[in-house]
């Protein structure tokens, strides 16, 4: 305890005040407190987007912890873990854009200026794996669309022309089209 007394105290004035600002920021937009002692899924995410942010700042895993009353080791476990639910959860993608683009709106953008050789180090090797997820997920994307190309015209049409919730309806009728003898 006292340890993260001291700790506090060195954390200087502008990083307290960002680190408040976002912390604002992320409670607004999740309608949560991240203080707040909870399991809730959208309490969870949002301490996850805000340790990420930071974390992408430059700060470190321990002050970020010691912002929101977590361990170190939590903080190093939501920033791991974001990075998957983020390319599945796309209303959670979009609750992090958004609060990515309201924290940044005032500041200059990320400048490694206090990182050390060896945090610089993991953060290409960090960022040349998403780039190879992501172009393997391109990959995948291009396939896709590749195989289904010739399916644009009528998908376009159904698109236009089928109202929501009845989309069953259609399927049936094209059941019934293709499968008539």
């Amino acid at each position: 305890m006292e340890s993260t007394l001291k700790y506090i105290n060195q954390i200087n004035m502008k990083d307290k005040q960002e680190m408040e600002s976002l912390k604002d920021i992320v409670e607004k937009t999740f309608d949560v407190k991240i203080l707040k002692k909870n399991r809730e899924r959208d309490t969870v995410d949002a301490r996850m987007v805000y340790a990420k942010i930071l974390r992408d700042r430059g700060y470190s895993y321990k002050s970020i912890a010691v912002s929101i009353n977590k361990d170190h080791t939590t903080i190093i476990h939501y920033v791991q873990v974001i990075e998957f639910i983020l390319m599945q959860d796309s209303r959670l993608l979009q609750r992090y854009v958004d609060c990515k683009k309201e924290f940044m709106a005032d500041k200059e953008e990320f400048i490694a200026f206090n990182l050390t050789e060896k945090n610089l180090a993991e953060r290409v090797e960090e960022l040349t794996k998403k780039i190879d997820s992501l172009l393997l997920e391109r990959d995948d994307v291009m396939k896709v669309q590749k195989k289904y190309a010739r399916f644009e015209r009528i998908i376009d049409m159904l698109n236009e022309n089928v109202k929501e919730g009845q989309e069953k309806f259609y399927e049936r009728k094209l059941n019934q089209i293709f499968n008539e003898d």
